[in-house]
């Protein structure tokens, strides 16, 4: 009788660590009724018809990195960590302390900046878009949150890459799609 409850209590512990989750970030892509969507830990994302998901290797700066199936465009999620005195200010506040951030940041790391528009979006999350010039390369951010956990989404063409105006408007429409119907878990 021993060896059985061992043996049970081997295979019960054996299942529940083949169970938990890691404090890694999992994707698993599931695809049903033709959506296909990429869950993470915090994210749930329907994946564009024509993009797949890559992973970050080098940096793993990135949650969830789209590309498309030319290779030539990138939807990337990046997550934005705020401290506990910053979590307690207005979702306004919040979104335009990360706008400063992210404008600053691109802009002492790249040799040309310009941002060309900004603009507070409808979502069921709080949210404002940013496009802008980096060397020589047209990219839109898309800043958004639930009060929680905050997020930029980075649509971007790989830098040897000269896309037409029709191109741009079709990526940018896509990042915002893709933004709008995620869901922040």
């Amino acid at each position: 009788m021993k060896k059985i409850e061992i043996f049970l209590l081997l295979i019960l512990l054996i299942f529940s660590f083949g169970c938990s989750s890691s404090s890694e970030t999992t994707q698993n892509n599931t695809q049903t009724s033709e959506i296909s969507y990429i869950t993470t830990n915090n994210l749930k994302v329907t994946i564009p018809s024509g993009w797949k998901e890559i992973k970050d290797n080098y940096e793993q700066l990135y949650e969830l990195w789209l590309v498309n199936d030319n290779s030539n465009a990138s939807i990337s999620f990046i997550p934005i960590i705020l401290n506990s005195e910053l979590m307690e200010k207005s979702e306004t506040e919040k979104i335009e302390l990360i706008k400063k951030i992210i404008t600053t940041k691109r802009k002492n790391t790249a040799d040309e900046f310009e941002l060309l528009s900004e603009q507070n979006m409808d979502s069921k999350y709080y949210m404002k878009s940013l496009q802008f010039i980096i060397n020589n390369s047209i990219q839109n951010s898309i800043i958004f949150g639930d009060g929680k956990k905050y997020y930029e989404c980075l649509a971007y063409f790989n830098k040897n890459y000269q896309p037409s105006d029709s191109e741009i408007e079709e990526l940018f429409s896509t990042q915002n799609t893709v933004v709008q119907s995620s869901t922040i878990e």
